[in-house]
């Protein structure tokens, strides 16, 4: 799926993304903005990093920018930013929040939409398993984007390292 130096550069380009210290519900420029040439693992990617290095440089930029790649129809049903944070800050959600590390187990695509099958390691190095789904915009300014549409609740499978 993703080869090592893929995986390097997209972590070099959300580190860079991260680095930038203006606020970022003032100015998105820190962020990395949707686009159509972002291939639906590297929306799972961006955000996972995102939320691995919420707090990294500022509180909640991860947070901020995997709310950046929810698809239209997943800000609908979450709400508006401050109530998708708030979303991601309940127990449910947490572990994801400053995780340890992650993994992409398998894909599986239908047209226009790719589930993902993630393992995480949370900080207190429990094991989750969950499904992230990405699914391609029609219509408007982020035609042909790939965006998240849904999380799954993150299921404890194990001890990790």
């Amino acid at each position: 799926m993703f080869t090592g130096i893929k995986r390097c550069l997209i972590a070099a380009v959300m580190m860079a993304g991260l680095i930038i210290t203006a606020s970022a519900e003032e100015d998105n420029s820190s962020l990395i903005m949707p686009d159509p040439e972002i291939a639906p693992a590297e929306v799972v990617a961006i955000q996972m990093m995102a939320l691995q290095n919420n707090d990294r440089v500022e509180d909640d930029l991860g947070i901020l920018q995997t709310w950046t790649f929810a698809h239209p129809d997943n800000k609908a049903v979450t709400g508006p930013y401050r109530r998708f944070a708030s979303m991601i800050k309940t127990p449910t959600y947490a572990p994801m929040i400053n995780h340890l590390n992650h993994r992409i187990l398998d894909s599986q695509q239908d047209e226009g939409q790719v589930e993902f099958l993630v393992e995480m390691e949370s900080q207190d190095n429990q094991l989750y398993r969950f499904v992230w789904v990405v699914k391609q915009v029609t219509g408007g300014s982020l035609d042909k984007c790939w965006m998240t549409s849904a999380v799954s609740a993150p299921q404890p499978v194990g001890q990790g390292s």
